[in-house]
């Protein structure tokens, strides 16, 4: 089995039924992370295909880490796959970009320098935190190479 190299995310995919109910999805993805044991969830993502049949299908990517250390590697969990991520955040206060500028600066600055890459997923983060906690908002991509 392959290790997990250094500095990078595992994810799953969880994929309901055609026309199937959310929320037997959201139990499936719930007992796969059961199954994984200590994880920390980075990110996950939610969307729906439109299948051959024309019904939507919802799927579920789940971005994890196997433990907080990135040094950390073991083998890759069966049903997972090994990506890259890269994120970029705009400063808070007075004055900082809205989030067309953190789209702009992410499309030259980050996605426009991957090269050669297939795009799984990209993430936005609105502003969180409070007071003198506060980060601004972000944007992660998830990809993978050849």
């Amino acid at each position: 089995m392959d290790e997990i190299p250094k500095w990078k995310q595992l994810r799953f995919r969880a994929e309901g039924a055609e026309a199937g109910r959310l929320s037997d999805l959201l139990r499936e993805t719930a007992h796969a992370m059961d199954a994984l044991g200590e994880l920390t969830v980075l990110d996950m993502t939610f969307h729906s295909v439109l299948t051959a049949d024309g019904e939507l299908k919802p799927i579920i990517d789940v971005y994890y880490a196997l433990d907080d250390d990135v040094e950390v590697s073991g083998a890759i969990p069966a049903g997972s796959n090994v990506v890259y991520h890269a994120s970029q955040a705009s400063p808070t206060g007075t004055g900082s970009a809205g989030a067309a500028d953190l789209l702009k600066k992410f499309a030259d600055e980050t996605i426009g320098c991957l090269g050669d890459v297939s795009v799984e997923s990209v993430v936005f983060k609105p502003l969180v935190g409070d007071g003198d906690g506060e980060v601004g908002q972000s944007m992660t991509v998830y990809y993978t190479t050849g």
